[in-house]
């Protein structure tokens, strides 16, 4: 690995596609990843019993960007489970490594960060108490589930996670009481919209029907106001947005909440980065060329750290960055990562009116996660 390397922090879609169409044009990557495994919350190593058609693409794409990371290893130095703790404006990053506790300083010749999103902090009553869980760990749900034979699932939220991971419920044969959904049945100009992208469209659909097939009872422009229980979860309040009808109570074991995403950027901003209001999803996004270069020269952002779109847009933002960061250094760009990026900018522009549509029908809701939001 040379001295000041090309660095990718985070190994998700977005970068471990950049890492691999760098190191394809000859590039030496040295990636940084949290976990053990690459494929982030987008592609994670699959469960035994996790029903193909919930995500159908899951497992072949996800083994393709670990299998493709190994094939590279002459060019691509992964370092698993290490953290980045902090990024200067100079490009020297800090890197702890999680098993020794041991900090490490190093420099780089370019930084993409492709560290993903964090969850939006549910702040209800009742939050903390065992048994609420966050719509964002699908697995950890279904394992605490298992550990307590029958108990009684609710979820509450809106957006696709929402019906993944209620179908991922469903599927396993828990049981799923109640899945409460802040947005209404999209609408035909949502649907005509989804109609862009018809395989998106077609997954979403099956999740949806995995959850109507199952005993779960459905509340449509309902949001949860309250956890209630004593020692542990034993109830969620809930009610009708927008009519100001009291809440009323649904007795469950386990409840997960969810309110969307927003792109972990607290690094960059810490380093200086500017960034911009979304003020209609009430998020800050790092603000980024058409390079998706970052205000720090040097340091781009990909995948959901740059904007939450999905695991399809973070896997052409690799390209896009892997070919930007190779050209504005002036180093040679292959002939195949030039029509890989040019070819993953029309995906990415065909894939923003499928993202606009699914953001106005159930976009990040931010404010439902304080509690009580009738008057909304």
């Amino acid at each position: 690995m040379s001295a000041s390397p090309i660095v990718v922090i985070g190994a998700g879609p977005a970068g471990a596609s950049a890492a691999l169409h760098l190191a394809g044009s000859g590039a030496e990557v040295l990636l940084i990843d949290d976990r053990a495994e690459a494929g982030g919350t987008a592609f994670p190593p699959l469960s035994d019993d996790e029903a193909a058609f919930l995500w159908p693409d899951r497992a072949y794409r996800g083994e393709a960007l670990r299998q493709g990371l190994r094939d590279r290893a002459d060019r691509i130095t992964h370092w698993r489970s290490r953290r980045v703790e902090a990024i200067r404006a100079d490009r020297t990053l800090s890197v702890r490594d999680r098993e020794s506790g041991s900090l490490t300083d190093v420099g780089a010749e370019a930084v993409i960060l492709a560290t993903g999103a964090d969850k939006i902090a549910t702040r209800m009553q009742g939050a903390s108490l065992p048994g609420a869980m966050s719509l964002c760990d699908p697995e950890g749900l279904v394992a605490a589930a298992r550990e307590r034979p029958g108990a009684r699932i609710v979820l509450a939220g809106s957006g696709p996670l929402l019906w993944f991971t209620a179908a991922r419920c469903a599927s396993a044969r828990l049981a799923l009481a109640a899945v409460i959904d802040a947005a209404a049945l999209p609408g035909p100009r949502h649907l005509l919209r989804f109609l862009v992208q018809p395989g998106l469209l077609s997954q979403g659909l099956g999740w949806m029907r995995a959850v109507w097939s199952s005993d779960a009872r459905i509340y449509r422009r309902h949001a949860a106001t309250a956890i209630l229980g004593r020692g542990r979860v034993q109830a969620v309040a809930v009610a009708p947005l927008g009519d100001g009808a009291p809440p009323h109570r649904i007795d469950a074991d386990l409840v997960a909440i969810g309110f969307g995403v927003q792109p972990a950027i607290a690094m960059l901003q810490a380093a200086g980065a500017a960034v911009d209001q979304d003020t209609r999803r009430g998020l800050w996004l790092l603000r980024r060329d058409e390079d998706l270069q970052t205000s720090l020269p040097g340091i781009f952002a990909a995948g959901d750290a740059g904007a939450a779109d999905g695991a399809d847009a973070a896997l052409a933002e690799g390209a896009i960055v892997g070919e930007a960061v190779l050209r504005r250094s002036g180093r040679p760009v292959g002939a195949a990562l030039a029509a890989a990026a040019v070819e993953a900018r029309r995906r990415r522009r065909s894939l923003s009116a499928f993202v606009a549509a699914l953001d106005d029908w159930a976009g990040p809701r931010p404010a439902l996660s304080g509690g009580d939001q009738r008057e909304t």
